[in-house]
């Protein structure tokens, strides 16, 4: 993983196109269609010795933005950890850091880049994805692929080998607005589903259409055992849709 701040760049993106238009005012509707190989793995960056992605082939180290949505990261020097969302390239062949950032699947939902989302309970991050022109429009949530890291479906393996009852994953996307939760999404990581006890293994389409209008969601991982302590909280996300409408009224 390369260290670096160049995706900071990236935030005002959004906010400079509010600027520029709101004299003349400016109103549009669209589909942010987010797949993340807007970072590809041939993303050249001169400052980082033209290696964007490390060894390990991830980066998680700042916060990042695609379109009006931003999807934030808090690394911690000390603990060498971060927790939100970074990006990986990596899939269940490479193995690296026993598939710690790697999705349990032969390649990303689509094209080769997705995001990894950690929770870490000592590296704090308030809001994970923010529509960040919310002042001037609404983002509708529609879905999201997800899918398990290896690491974490081999932590639930190992669980469920030496426990009677299989842990339950639960995973839940919750949508904010002003202060308000608007609504929230669930599904199960690892469990009973589709009545047998299983381990996401493919990429599984998590519906976002109950969170309603949004300014930020939030993402929180539970267990049906609340004191295991060998399954990190991670979870791999790709294929992000919503529908944005903005409008600025002229001046």
């Amino acid at each position: 993983m390369k260290t670096g701040n160049i995706l900071i760049l990236l935030l005002s993106a959004s906010m400079v196109l509010v600027s520029c238009l709101k004299n003349d005012g400016y109103e549009s509707s669209y589909n942010a269609a987010i797949d993340f190989d807007y970072f590809s793995k041939d993303w050249d960056i001169s400052s980082q010795d033209g290696k964007f992605y490390g060894d390990d082939k991830a980066y998680f180290e700042s916060s990042f933005q695609i379109g009006d949505l931003f999807f934030a990261s808090n690394y911690d020097e000390a603990l060498s950890d971060f927790s939100g969302f970074g990006l990986s390239i990596a899939t269940k062949e490479d193995d690296i850091d026993g598939g710690r950032y790697c999705v349990n699947a032969e390649k990303a939902a689509s094209g080769e880049v997705y995001a990894v989302f950690h929770n870490n309970p000592s590296v704090s991050v308030d809001r994970h994805i923010v529509f960040t022109v919310a002042d001037y429009g609404t983002c509708t949530p529609s879905y999201c692929m997800v899918n398990n890291t290896k690491y974490v479906a081999d932590r639930i393996a190992e669980y469920n080998s030496t426990n009677d009852d299989c842990l339950e994953v639960k995973l839940k996307a919750t949508g904010y607005s002003g202060g308000t939760e608007t609504g929230s999404a669930e599904i199960l990581l690892a469990g009973r589903i589709e009545q047998k006890d299983s381990i996401m293994y493919n990429w599984t389409r998590l519906d976002l259409g109950t969170l309603g209008s949004v300014e930020y969601i939030n993402f929180d991982i539970s267990f049906s055992d609340p004191a295991q302590e060998i399954v990190p909280q991670y979870f791999c996300m790709d294929n992000f849709l919503a529908q944005i409408h903005v409008s600025i009224p002229a001046e």
